[in-house]
């Protein structure tokens, strides 16, 4: 049982490094596309056929930045994760599929370094399996979604409970012992609760 949630524990991590090495790669080859010159990646677009050029080399910048960020701080995974995975279908579709699978094709080492091929899709399908990943499996702790998530769930339900103390019967209401098997965050200190009408449990500490 133990080596049950010490693993569980450690699964909770394992999207940190996804979150790390995906948003970064995306906001270093958007800051690049910037760097260079946007007009040299216009030009790019132009070249292999991509309609509005322009608007799309803009579209697809901005996406690498603001997508990249909100990856690697945990914010909006799934809604990033569509275009994203867009634009590494499309290089993959359009650049990489000509040159096969892997990315790295080492083709001579000379005095002035390593030269290499031309790059194939496999970096793509990585981006892919790390973002297909993080929708599914979940951003992570410190995630900013979640955090905000759980901050609205908290004030919504702290809202809920005072509602329902405002207009529930005092007469039907007594105190309880806590449920077994009700989450530990949401027990009183005390173990007691309020017991509302139609079954709805009230723990005092939320109150």
């Amino acid at each position: 049982m133990r080596m049950k949630s010490s693993a569980s524990t450690v699964e909770r991590w394992a999207a940190i490094p996804l979150r790390a090495i995906v948003g970064y790669g995306f906001i270093a080859h958007g800051y690049a596309k910037v760097a260079n010159g946007p007009a040299h990646f216009i030009g790019i677009l132009h070249n292999i056929g991509v309609p509005a050029p322009g608007f799309m080399a803009w579209t697809t910048i901005l996406v690498e930045i603001a997508g990249g960020l909100a990856v690697l701080v945990g914010a909006f995974v799934p809604l990033v994760s569509a275009p994203m995975a867009m634009i590494l279908l499309v290089a993959a579709l359009t650049v990489h599929l000509p040159y096969g699978f892997s990315s790295i094709k080492l083709q001579a080492v000379t005095a002035s370094g390593a030269q290499f091929g031309p790059p194939g899709y496999e970096t793509d399908l990585l981006y892919l399996a790390c973002l297909a990943t993080l929708v599914l499996g979940g951003a992570g702790p410190f995630a900013v979604g979640q955090l905000v998530k759980d901050a609205g769930l908290r004030e919504g339900e702290r809202a809920l409970q005072q509602a329902l103390l405002k207009y529930a019967d005092p007469a039907r209401i007594e105190p309880v012992e806590a449920p077994r098997g009700l989450h530990a965050s949401l027990q009183a200190p005390c173990g007691h609760g309020l017991l509302l009408p139609a079954g709805k449990w009230m723990p005092l500490s939320t109150i």
